[in-house]
């Protein structure tokens, strides 16, 4: 297609919208195709975006807001990434240590090899 959004620059704001939608292609049948693309990432935007202020009206309620405010402590951790965590685990208690855990979520290195 040849149309490149300038590096550097951010992506899925207002303005990469804008360039997104001002975009003319040959056959109009491309056209049609990136328009709903366009469509289809902002209305799962808005879904995402409805999610969200769910669960924040809803933290305050559920039993594990203080597990999330205590995950929330660690680097890149933000209350929706913690809840989705806290969800995906389901009792975190299952865990007998802090290792267990991260071998289950995939985070601590290991081997598997025949030994050949």
């Amino acid at each position: 297609h040849g149309y490149h959004w300038p590096s550097g620059k951010k992506r899925w704001t207002q303005t990469h919208y804008n360039w997104l939608e001002s975009l003319k292609f040959e056959h109009e049948w491309l056209q049609i195709v990136l328009q709903e693309y366009i469509h289809a990432v902002k209305l799962a935007s808005a879904r995402v975006d409805t999610m969200t202020t769910q669960m924040m009206e809803l933290l305050p309620q559920w039993s594990l807001a203080p597990v999330v405010d205590c995950l929330v402590a660690l680097r890149g951790v933000d209350k929706i990434s913690a809840m989705i965590l806290l969800a995906e685990l389901g009792d975190i208690s299952r865990f007998d240590s802090p290792k267990q855990l991260m071998a289950y979520l995939g985070l601590v290195p290991s081997e598997h090899s025949s030994g050949k």
